[in-house]
């Protein structure tokens, strides 16, 4: 009865000879099952073809750069109305399964929806490079609404951990107009599938409808992959530091990289983050001063992950105070940040800030305003901030959506 059921449990009851050949026949039957589905993931790629991260419209000034990830290496395109931009390089379509496309900020302003298409590509050759299945989604978007001011979530510091930042970050529900991702998103720049996991974070908040404002943190000036990090967060001409305008508002990002010195050991051999700090603190003294601006402004915001009007032994330090004049020559009426995983305001000339203007820390993992932050993946606390005609508000909002602190800050 054994036998001719021929269970599995069988082959223990067969002759020695007969027992080796059906083991042999078992192992060859899933060494086969194994090289087939080698050949046609590995060699044929038959990995389903899907976008794997919501999109993200990111605002760097006259233009958006838009991103999103896919399932498997692809070329993109976004169609606004009529016209289709690519992303590419020197005539070349790039492959990858990360794409960031610039498009004209008032374009998209004006048509207000976006078409993401995207190929995936089997063979990547120098030529007969082959092609896949092609996946498209749409987006509608909505620009800054100015008639009733400006309503901002500012969150940072998250590492990745998704739940309570996008929780606390949906306190101005469908009045939300741009959410600022004020660094360390990432826990470092060494693999794509960080990248795809902060796009799903801000993807999740905006539903790539609303413009995100990003500033680079100093997790996000470490890793194997820092080469391409332009790639894959908004930046001009390969920096992270730019100015823009929304409505009254000037808002100047500011960059100031690693907090680790350039020749210790722990920021390694490809260090050179002074050089770079440098060049953005000259930048920095072009900028017009308050007398002899004519934009307009009514406001100007800095945003800068690391609070460099805080006194520090951070490596970033060495110039704060020098940033620090610049921004009040400047005008700048406030700093958000990061950084210090905190919610609190540092109110002029305090023993945390040495500037003319309040400083803002907004972000932190906890659901209460103590310093020490939770394991627990559902908490967090951010910025929720509205630049209005007499003044801008703060309010710092727990990932229940519970108000822990008001005030005016200008």
């Amino acid at each position: 009865e054994v036998l001719r059921g021929g269970g599995v449990l069988s082959v223990l009851f067969l002759p020695k000879f007969r027992r080796q050949k059906v083991v042999r026949i078992i192992l060859a039957s899933a060494l086969g099952v194994v090289l087939i589905c080698v050949t046609c993931f590995g060699v044929f790629d038959l990995r389903p073809m899907y976008f794997n991260s919501g999109a993200v419209v990111f605002d760097v000034g006259d233009e958006y750069q838009i991103a999103i990830s896919t399932s498997k290496s692809s070329v993109a395109s976004v169609q606004i109305g009529d016209r289709v931009f690519y992303d590419s390089t020197g005539g070349s379509k790039n492959v990858s399964t990360i794409h960031k496309i610039s498009v004209p900020k008032q374009l998209l302003d004006e048509v207000k929806s976006y078409t993401f298409s995207c190929t995936s590509v089997i063979r990547n050759r120098a030529y007969l490079a082959s092609s896949g299945a092609t996946v498209k989604k749409s987006f509608s978007f909505r620009p800054v609404d100015l008639s009733d001011g400006i309503q901002i979530f500012n969150f940072s510091d998250n590492h990745l951990i998704e739940k309570g930042a996008v929780s606390a970050s949906r306190y101005f529900g469908d009045e939300l107009d741009m959410l600022i991702a004020n660094g360390d998103h990432f826990n470092d720049v060494s693999d794509e599938f960080q990248v795809t996991l902060v796009y799903k974070t801000l993807g999740k908040i905006t539903s790539g409808s609303l413009p995100v404002i990003m500033t680079r943190g100093n997790h996000e000036s470490v890793g194997s992959r820092l080469k391409y990090l332009p790639d894959y967060i908004p930046s001009k001409d390969g920096k992270f530091y730019y100015t823009l305008r929304v409505g009254d508002v000037m808002f100047y990002v500011l960059d100031l990289a690693c907090d680790l010195s350039d020749d210790g050991a722990m920021a390694g051999a490809t260090a050179n983050f002074d050089e770079y700090r440098a060049e953005e603190y000259e930048w920095l003294k072009t900028l017009p001063s308050e007398e002899d601006n004519e934009d307009g402004a009514k406001y100007r915001v800095a945003l800068c992950h690391m609070p460099y009007v805080s006194p520090s032994k951070d490596a970033y330090w060495k110039l704060g105070p020098l940033i620090t004049a610049e921004t009040e020559r400047i005008g700048v009426d406030l700093l958000i940040s990061g950084h210090q995983h905190r919610s609190y305001v540092y109110e002029p000339y305090s023993m945390r800030n040495i500037a003319s203007y309040p400083c803002v820390i907004g972000g932190k993992r906890s659901n209460t305003l103590e310093v020490d932050e939770t394991i627990f993946a559902g908490a967090f606390t951010g910025a929720a901030i509205e630049i209005l005609n007499d003044g801008i508000y703060l309010k710092f909002v727990n990932a229940k959506l519970e108000i822990l602190h008001s005030q005016k800050l200008i």
